[in-house]
């Protein structure tokens, strides 16, 4: 058993497991004890320009998926990491759908927020996706998933119990 402060993890078929974050200490059995990206070693710039779906199916071919970011200090690491970027913005792994409203493609719930001021996601924006900034203030945007910008990866350690 494995007691874990901020993943909720659903066994869907052998082998594969839904990730979502929590703030309770729940128990879980067989499932894989996930690190969140919290250390800047697990995100990955990606100086290659690429439309919202291509960086997607890049991060999950040769990383894990494409940066969420659930607080502050993921926030803070993905700026610092956009820095570098060699496009005014950089790909997230949010989107907005009409069913689904705003989500990580992660699954993990929209609980932070750094939007633009001025920024609105609503019904007119179906398969819109989220970018940040990258330069200062970084600011969260919506765009068209077929603009072409770096992206940031997520690279989750991980270990099966």
């Amino acid at each position: 058993m494995i007691l874990c402060k901020i993943c909720i993890c659903w066994k869907l078929q052998p082998g594969s497991f839904l990730l979502l974050i929590d703030e309770g200490l729940l128990p879980f059995m067989n499932c894989p004890s996930i690190i969140l990206p919290s250390a800047p070693d697990n995100l990955i710039l990606v100086n290659r320009t690429m439309t919202w779906n291509e960086a997607l199916n890049y991060c999950r071919t040769h990383h894990s998926d494409l940066v969420s970011v659930h607080n502050e200090e993921i926030q803070y690491w993905v700026s610092r990491r956009a820095e570098k970027a060699s496009t005014d913005h950089v790909w997230l792994g949010l989107r907005f759908s009409c069913y689904l409203n705003l989500f990580w493609i992660s699954a993990e719930n929209v609980r932070y927020q750094n939007w633009a001021p001025n920024n609105i996601f609503n019904s007119n924006l179906c398969g819109t996706t989220g970018a940040v900034q990258s330069k200062d203030p970084h600011y969260w945007v919506s765009l068209p998933e077929t603009k072409e910008l770096n992206f940031i990866c997520t690279k989750y350690p991980t270990e099966t119990v």
